[in-house]
């Protein structure tokens, strides 16, 4: 009963110092936000696993070439690893260019897959309606399509029945057999999600470059053990240089195998991690700024703590009281911390473009929320702690001298 009294009555205190009230919530919140909208960065980009079954073993494969950070496979290359890697379940590629696809919508202009066989098995992801491409399919070449929870979506209004129908893909017509989930983004989560899956078999003799080769490590193996398969492979086929058309000759490095992401991750941290550190130095300068305030607001309430001390009222008593009044700011601080986090992020990544990997799966969830309240009450309940007991601790006689000169100045009146 004590407690929901000193909250209401926070709140009544509150409603008398609005400028306080206001300037303190304003500064918290905005403090709160940022590193809220930045640690769920930090978190989708650099520290959650991908929404893949097992994703540790979820890997991506190309060669490493002098000042290059990643080379690409030609199919030939491709057939080669798989020969000599048996240490991979699945192995796949894929080619990624841009397409414009309209069904019953209005056309857009998306990501596309080209897939080779056994991509859907290296991520182990299931669709949510119908089905994915099969051997079958890649032997019969038909004229099919997976498509994507948004363009499914965007397209068909997200109609049960959309297993059959025509999706124009930049105008040849595809059949759509299967809708992957919305968790599903094709690859590493990169800002520009995929929208269309469709099947790719090039030939054998095949020389052009894959622009990804992904695979998955077997049960009981290790990328380690992958890895020196597939180096073994590759060997006798990477020449000692790589020979551009201008004329330039880099040295090839051996092969790179790391889990799905972490090239793009590596790419993006130290950006990241800076933007992290300038939002906890934001937060610090929030900090101060909302000790000056409760300093503030606790001396010009002096007075009235004086007068409540001479009336018996113990000083713990008091500081449980302010330190209620900062527990209401905090509370209100840290959901209007949300809903600003929640409207950094988006930008944020609109911003970012296509640098900032798995940009569509990063927003404010539960995880961050948490931070958020937990950010707002330590800031808010430390750095009022000590003007709350300052403030606790004003002298009765100089408060009751100070009422009666206020209350006699009021008779000379």
């Amino acid at each position: 009963m004590r407690l929901a009294a000193d909250v209401a009555f926070g709140f009544r205190l509150l409603r008398r110092s609005p400028g306080f009230a206001i300037t303190a919530i304003v500064t918290l919140s905005l403090g709160v936000g940022v590193n809220v909208a930045m640690f769920s960065i930090v978190r989708a980009v650099l520290i959650e696993d991908l929404p893949y079954p097992d994703a540790g073993r979820v890997v991506t494969i190309s060669q490493r070439v002098e000042r290059v950070v990643q080379h690409d496979l030609s199919y030939d290359d491709l057939l080669a690893v798989r020969a000599g890697a048996p240490a991979l379940a699945h192995l796949s590629g894929f080619v990624g260019p841009r397409v414009t696809v309209r069904g019953e919508g209005a056309p857009e202009h998306v990501a596309a897959h080209r897939v080779l066989p056994e991509y859907f098995d290296v991520f182990g992801v299931a669709p949510a309606v119908g089905r994915v491409f099969g051997a079958a399919d890649f032997a019969a070449a038909p004229a099919i399509v997976v498509i994507s929870e948004s363009i499914w979506r965007s397209q068909f209004n997200a109609r049960a029945d959309v297993l059959g129908r025509t999706i124009r893909v930049d105008r040849v017509p595809l059949t759509v057999v299967g809708v992957m989930p919305a968790s599903f983004d094709g690859h590493a989560g990169t800002q520009n999600a995929t929208g269309v899956w469709m099947l790719w078999m090039p030939a054998p003799s095949d020389r052009a470059p894959i622009v990804e080769a992904v695979a998955r490590v077997a049960p009981g193996q290790t990328i380690e053990i992958a890895h020196a398969q597939i180096a073994a492979a590759m060997k006798p086929r990477q020449p000692e240089f790589l020979e551009l058309a201008e004329g330039q000759r880099f040295r090839f490095e051996g092969m790179s195998v790391v889990p799905v992401g972490a090239v793009e991750a590596d790419r993006v941290r130290p950006g990241v991690i800076l933007l992290q550190a300038l939002a906890g130095f934001l937060l610090l300068m929030t900090c101060a700024n909302l000790a000056n305030v409760f300093l503030a607001h606790g001396a010009s309430r002096r007075r009235e703590l004086g007068v409540r001390v001479a009336l018996g009222v113990g000083r713990a008593r008091l500081v449980g009281q302010l330190l209620t009044e900062a527990a209401v700011i905090a509370a209100i601080g840290g959901a209007l911390g949300a809903l600003v986090a929640a409207g950094i992020v988006p930008i944020a990544v609109a911003l970012a473009g296509e640098i900032l990997p798995r940009g569509p799966s990063i927003g404010v969830s539960a995880p961050e929320l948490a931070v958020g309240l937990a950010l707002a009450g330590i800031t808010a309940l430390v750095f009022a702690g000590v003007p709350a007991w300052l403030a606790s601790g004003a002298d009765p006689l100089a408060a009751m001298r100070g009422t009666s000169h206020t209350a006699g100045h009021g008779v000379r009146a």
